[in-house]
């Protein structure tokens, strides 16, 4: 239903940081996850009606449900698309809503955009990442 584009490529540089810090005995520090969240009524994504921040690792941002939406997407390995479903039903009236997620996912870039039926099946295909 959504478009989801991840980067998977590291760069030298990142790997020489990891092998730096193993060498010297110090953890590295987990990739950033910091993603800007909107929600917009209609098939645009504009005017934005809701924004939240999400970051992860630890869950924070002003997300209501950090810790949810960090697990969830988590789980998909970073792919909204990939979020389990809630079960249940929704009514089959159409009144549209438009999702973005902008950001990095553990370090990588991520780029979501999705038009759902209505805010049911938006909250039942995205679980607690969009419930702001």
């Amino acid at each position: 239903m959504g478009q989801s584009s991840i980067a998977a490529a590291s760069t030298g540089s990142d790997a020489a940081a990891s092998a730096g810090a193993a060498r010297s005995g110090v953890s590295a520090r987990p990739a950033p996850t910091v993603l800007w969240l909107t929600v917009a009524h209609g098939e645009a994504a504009a005017p934005v009606t809701r924004l939240a921040v999400l970051t992860c690792d630890p869950a924070g941002g002003n997300h209501p449900a950090a810790a949810s939406a960090c697990e969830e997407l988590s789980a998909a390995a970073g792919d909204i698309a990939n979020i389990s479903q809630d079960s249940g039903f929704c009514t089959m009236i159409y009144d549209p809503v438009t999702v973005t997620a902008q950001g990095w996912w553990q370090g990588r870039p991520l780029t979501y955009r999705a038009t759902y039926a209505n805010t049911c099946m938006l909250h039942r295909q995205t679980r607690s990442l969009f419930r702001f």
